[in-house]
């Protein structure tokens, strides 16, 4: 039975205390943020409350409150109130396209939900099957335009790596240019997929600043999805009245091409070479000490040419444990 080793053990250890302060000290710097705001959002709430009581005496403080929880219910619902306190649709098949691939995409917003339990089901079953097709279509979509990419980076490498006849010197090394290949990508992503959509959307919704759309670009394309800005989900005021479906659809079309670029960003920093060889170098290094250990107990060069013994110790653990197992 294969224990673990004390070294894993004592790093395990370490990075979950370290993990365990990290989320600690967000928590306590969140509370001192968050809290004075609460306290003022309270406090104005209390006073409109009061201020409407006193302006119209024949409500009272009762029904009012079971009116405002039923406004609470209605909007945590998705339910829009619009002009004129008219109720806008919501389940549109536009919106519910949004919504579909907000849940597909784990963002989830949650500025609409299932409503009943035939939908919650239905939203269960949906997801398995639609969770995993999701990852493998923005798979698809990051390798193809990965050929591209590759071509931009196979053309660089031609005129910033090709070595000099004479001096034997070459302009730029592989390894610069790759990193030259990876920062113009991250700039083309940045400018495309956050910075622009960030001016559009402070554009489009209203009383939303530039860095509120950089807010919520960046919570989006990163699938944490607080749902405290929605876009095509403004009610008063706003340019794309008309045009909200089309809208509903620009969006949902924007996360899907924003994540299948995120996703071919990181497949281009991964073949960097010396990333590469740091994470082989972390997997294969147990089956690499015990190699060397081995040789060293038996006082053996590594460069002689290897024993059994040695075949067995630089063989797979699942190989290495079945070839003993028939020897015992």
């Amino acid at each position: 039975m294969t224990m673990l080793p004390e070294n894993a053990a004592y790093r395990c250890l370490v990075v979950g205390i370290v993990y365990t302060i990290y989320l600690c000290l967000g928590a306590g710097i969140f509370c001192a943020i968050q809290q004075p705001h609460d306290i003022k959002l309270r406090v104005h709430l209390d006073n409109a409350r009061d201020n409407f009581l006193k302006q119209n005496p024949c409500v009272d403080s009762e029904s009012l409150g079971v009116f405002l929880e039923v406004v609470e219910t209605a909007s945590s619902a998705g339910i829009l109130i619009g002009p004129n306190n008219t109720l806008v649709p919501t389940w549109s098949f536009a919106s519910s396209l949004y919504f579909s691939v907000t849940l597909l995409t784990t963002i989830g917003y949650g500025h609409m939900v299932p409503l009943s339990i035939g939908s919650q089901i239905f939203s269960i079953l949906f997801s398995l099957v639609g969770i995993p097709l999701t990852v493998f279509f923005l798979g698809i979509i990051a390798t193809s335009f990965n050929k591209p990419s590759q071509s931009l980076l196979e053309f660089m490498m031609t005129k910033l790596n090709t070595r000099n006849t004479k001096t034997g010197d070459t302009m730029m090394s592989d390894h610069s240019v790759r990193l030259l290949h990876i920062s113009m990508l991250a700039i083309l992503i940045t400018s495309f997929l956050f910075l622009v959509p960030a001016l559009i959307f402070a554009r489009l919704e209203p009383g939303w600043t530039y860095f509120d759309g950089l807010y919520f670009v960046y919570i989006s394309m990163t699938t944490i999805g607080l749902g405290d800005y929605v876009p095509a989900f403004q009610t008063e005021d706003v340019p794309y009245e008309d045009l909200r479906d089309v809208y509903h659809l620009a969006v949902t079309v924007y996360l899907l091409f924003g994540l299948s670029m995120l996703i071919l960003l990181v497949e281009t920093v991964v073949q960097i070479p010396e990333v590469m060889m740091k994470l082989l170098a972390r997997i294969n290094f147990s089956s690499a000490s015990l190699s060397f250990d081995f040789n060293l107990r038996n006082g053996k060069s590594t460069a002689k040419e290897p024993s059994e013994k040695e075949d067995l110790a630089s063989q797979p653990a699942s190989t290495y444990s079945t070839i003993n197992n028939s020897e015992n």
